[in-house]
């Protein structure tokens, strides 16, 4: 099934990564498809083997806020698998291909092998840490504030000189993720444009021209 692929099972011994293995299944979502939903009891801990994954929550009325975009290689909702029912929904954004290794599996490698409970904690410290940027975004910070920390996040601080980020999914999803409109998404991107902050590289492909002008927004 491919496990040694994913950050959080590298390194495991022989004995341990056959046991998930035998606790594993694949299945390949076309775009648009529910994973699980919230309240759905938790199965397992699922996976992106390729494409990319959604989690979202949706509001009495109808309104849908992305709490986060996953591709290849990353887990989704890890603290779930501690849990009897889910508390967001997945859903996929393209074709994605999808391995879930059964709770009961996953629970008993945990109990088997230390690293991998410290790698699933420090997965959800990261997660934990991403809420709390994502409430500071939006209680504290303005669109443009929002959307300039997001593009930061991207960089790759070590190398000088402009580079180039690709974002993990449409403009519109990360109008979503931010908490904004897609408009007021388009009209930042713009004025950052306009200023010499960024340019414009494609649909997902934003230049990093002034990383310290971006870091002082």
């Amino acid at each position: 099934m491919a496990l040694a692929q994913f950050s959080l099972f590298h390194g495991l011994s022989q004995d341990v990564l056959e046991l998930l293995e035998r606790g594993c299944t694949g299945q390949t979502f076309a775009r648009s498809v529910l994973l699980f939903d919230i309240g759905d009891p938790v199965d397992g801990l699922y996976m992106v083997q390729s494409g990319c994954v959604k989690l979202y929550a949706m509001s009495k009325d109808g309104r849908e806020h992305i709490l986060s975009v996953h591709g290849a290689g990353e887990s989704l909702a890890e603290w779930s698998v501690f849990l009897e029912a889910h508390t967001v929904s997945a859903r996929s954004l393209e074709t994605s291909r999808i391995l879930m290794v059964n709770k009961n599996a996953l629970l008993g490698g945990l109990r088997a092998d230390g690293p991998l409970a410290m790698r699933l904690m420090g997965a959800m410290a990261s997660h934990a840490d991403h809420a709390v940027n994502t409430i500071v975004d939006l209680t504290l910070r303005s669109a443009r504030e929002r959307l300039c920390h997001h593009l930061e996040m991207l960089v790759d601080a070590s190398r000088p000189g402009a580079q180039t980020v690709t974002l993990k999914t449409s403009h519109a999803n990360l109008a979503s993720m931010l908490g904004l409109t897609a408009e007021t998404l388009s009209r930042s991107l713009r004025q950052l444009s306009i200023e010499g902050v960024v340019s414009l590289a494609g649909r997902r492909r934003i230049v990093i021209k002034d990383l310290a002008r971006l870091k002082a927004t």
